[in-house]
Formats: C-alpha cells, structure tokens, sequence
C-alpha cells in the first residue's frame, strides 16, 4: 500500500542520488531501477505532472496509455519525466571525474519500456536509449535501427514518429563525441 503522502518525485530523486554514490564509491558496477510496475498499473498517478486524474480503477497512468493517439500528448509527459529521470542520473555521473574521463564515459545506462503502444498492447518496436561510453566500448550521437529480425515488417520502425519524437529526447545523446555513421 501508498502511503497518501508518498511523492514519487523525492524518492526517484532520492534513488538517483543513492545510485550515483554506489557507482561512484565503487560499490557496485550494476543498478537497476524499476520506475513502474510492468503491469502498467503503478503508479496510478503522477499528480506532480498535472495530467489531469482519471476515474478509471486502472489508475491515470495506465489510462492515459489506452488512450491512444488522444493521450500523445499527456503520455508524453509522463515519458518525459522517465526520461528526465535518466537524463538527471546520466548528469550526476557525468560529473564524476575518473580516469580517462567521467563516471558517464565509464558506464552504460539503458533505458527500455514494457510496450511499444500501451492502446494495442503492441511490442513490436520498442526503444531502448543507451546513454554513456561503456568505457569506449560504444559510438555515441547515433539512433540504431537494427534491420530485420524474425516477424518484422517493413513498417516495423513506423512508430518512430509516434508520441515523443527521437530529436525531443535530448537525454539520449551519448556521451561520445564520435560521429554517427554514414548512412
């Protein structure tokens, strides 16, 4: 059970602060954080974000993901605050000074979503967002499409236009400054 004066907001920045001081006094070398469940119904609400409420039993969020393209833009400020979310860890680690460069350039951050469209249920192109250096093991700047795979379709990258735009997730940019590859 929610506390009713439970806020999101602290603990995830919080759990940010916690996670940056392992990786950076070396405790540990991997984290997961969960912001959701995977069932989509938690949390119900995110009032910080003033999107609204909902009376559905299924709660605000999970509602606003059956909405469709009438909930773009509401859902797109809930992915926002994910988004900001890692954008605010892959910032503390970037201002961790270490040998060869930054916490940031040592360390892979992944980003991923249960579904590609919560009114369908749809998994067929969902985004996952690298962000760090993995210790020079990755070329960042770049959007990876990665071609065919078993059941896809030649439309299977046409939701790249839906909701949040790739351009609009600034927090995705890796921390390389090699250049993408020719196309």
């Amino acid at each position: 059970m929610v506390p009713p004066d439970y806020n999101r907001d602290t603990h995830a920045n919080i759990m940010i602060d916690l996670v940056a001081l392992a990786l950076q006094c070396d405790l540990t070398r991997a984290v997961s954080l969960v912001w959701a469940d995977h069932g989509g119904s938690a949390p119900y609400a995110m009032p910080y974000l003033n999107l609204g409420g909902s009376d559905l039993a299924i709660g605000e969020v999970h509602a606003i993901a059956h909405l469709g393209p009438d909930g773009y833009d509401k859902k797109s400020k809930i992915d926002g605050w994910y988004t900001g979310q890692l954008a605010a860890l892959a910032q503390a680690l970037d201002a961790t000074p270490e040998s060869g460069g930054t916490a940031l350039d040592n360390s892979l951050l992944v980003m991923g979503n249960a579904q590609a469209e919560g009114s369908t249920h749809r998994v067929d192109d969902i985004p996952f967002v690298l962000v760090g250096g993995a210790g020079g093991a990755l070329r960042g700047g770049r959007i990876v499409r990665p071609g065919a795979w078993p059941g896809s379709t030649p439309s299977s990258w046409s939701g790249a236009t839906r909701a949040v735009s790739p351009s609009d997730l600034t927090s995705t940019t890796l921390s390389s400054t090699q250049s993408a590859p020719a196309a």
